[in-house]
Parts: structure tokens; C-alpha cells; sequence
């Protein structure tokens, strides 16, 4: 049997209930082990950068910067990290920005 680690993971959402009851239920799962978390996109890059994590759960609607704009500085540092980009907007134009930061992210 293969004895696989925890996914390190960061947790970036402006919402203190949201990002809370992500990381309780995170924390609940043997599969994951958070390692930090984020309000805003400044906090992010810096905790991101310091915990170099397997998985970013990363809210696209940030103060100050945009979870793609986070998503578009720490990609090409952070190579084997998977970001997964969430929203609380039910926006089709909010999912194809989120489509086309990826995009271009990647070719770079």
C-alpha cells in the first residue's frame, strides 16, 4: 500500500465564516492538511510564496486584488501548485475570465 502525505493547502477567501468552515472541514479530511490561509490578495502571494502548497483554494473576488490577479503573479513561482479559482458570482463572464487567466497563465 502506498503511503500518501496530505495535500498542503492554502484556503484564500475575504469571507471569515467561509474561509472558516472551509478550513474546519479541510482539517476534518485526512487528505488535505492546511498549512495557511488568506483574506486578501497581499496575505496570499505571502503565504503562498512562504508555504509553497500542493493546493490553493482561491476565491476570485478579493480586496484590493483579484483572485486572478493572485492566480496570474504566483502560477509561473508556483508551477506544481493546482488552483482551484471559486466564486460566490454565478456569472458566466466571471468563469470565462477565470478560463482566460488560466489560459494565458499557462503558455507563459
Amino acid at each position: 500500500m502506498v503511503d500518501r502525505s496530505p495535500l498542503r493547502t492554502v484556503v484564500v477567501d475575504d469571507s471569515p465564516s467561509f474561509r472558516s468552515l472551509l478550513i474546519n472541514y479541510l482539517n476534518d479530511e485526512e487528505e488535505f492538511a492546511v498549512v495557511g490561509s488568506a483574506a486578501n490578495g497581499a496575505e496570499a502571494e505571502h503565504v503562498i510564496d512562504l508555504t509553497d502548497p500542493d493546493v490553493v483554494i482561491l476565491d476570485v473576488h478579493l480586496p484590493e486584488t483579484s483572485g486572478l490577479e493572485v492566480l496570474e503573479e504566483l502560477r509561473p513561482r508556483h508551477e506544481h501548485t493546482v488552483f482551484a479559482v471559486t466564486s460566490s458570482d454565478d456569472s458566466v463572464a466571471v468563469a470565462q475570465a477565470a478560463v482566460v487567466t488560466i489560459r494565458e497563465v499557462n503558455k507563459a
